[in-house]
């Protein structure tokens, strides 16, 4: 352990107090609690790596596909959650982690990295029902916000993340890390929520 001084400018260092002070700790505490988050976020980040060229390669054309395979998959509840329902092009599936309420994954039926590698119909499909799965889970979560976030880096098989923002979350004016913490319901909570959604669904899909 070592011991650091830092100055800070009248102007950072009175917000930072009373932000100290709202959570019961000094300002030297406050602080180190903050450097360290941000150290070990930095060391992840470090650690973080591209896989090797070729696996990249063979998941774009989809060999050994993780998503392709859990959508042969039947059941109801895999390790990537729980099934809501099909849509026109794609399947919804309500997340296990629970920290962002109402997280879901909305993904593309057919193996493409991107929206536009599918041909126009279906691409007017895919966004119709991301609006669909979006509107449904706004009306049953109730948030101030919804973030949709397409991203595939690690896994490229089309995929929107939903997210739901409420109003005093833990990212005010940043995107919502989903893992931050890990919230898991009960099998009744899943089951409660996953059904209202699908019947919010029910109500405006454009294909079922």
């Amino acid at each position: 352990m070592r011991t650091v001084t830092i100055e800070l400018a009248d102007e950072y260092a009175e917000p930072l107090e009373r932000l100290a002070q709202d959570r019961a700790l000094s300002l030297d505490a406050f602080l180190g609690l903050a450097i360290d988050r941000d150290v070990v976020a930095f060391l992840q980040q470090l650690a973080r790596r591209w896989m090797p060229r070729a696996r990249w390669d063979e998941l774009v054309r989809g060999e050994g596909c993780r998503i392709c395979h859990d959508l042969k998959n039947d059941q109801p509840a895999t390790e990537e959650g729980f099934v809501i329902c099909d849509l026109g092009v794609t399947r919804l599936r309500l997340r296990p982690n629970q920290f962002v309420p109402g997280y879901c994954v909305l993904t593309c039926l057919e193996h493409v990295r991107e929206p536009y590698e599918l041909d126009a119909v279906k691409q007017r499909a895919f966004f119709e029902d991301l609006m669909c799965a979006g509107r449904a889970i706004e009306q049953v979560m109730r948030p101030d916000k919804m973030n949709f976030e397409i991203l595939g880096n690690g896994m490229p098989h089309l995929h929107c993340h939903i997210k739901p923002r409420f109003y005093g979350d833990s990212f005010p004016g940043i995107p919502m890390n989903e893992n931050a913490r890990t919230v898991l319901l009960n099998p009744q909570e899943y089951a409660d929520r996953v059904t209202a959604i699908r019947i919010a669904i029910s109500k405006a899909a454009p294909t079922t």
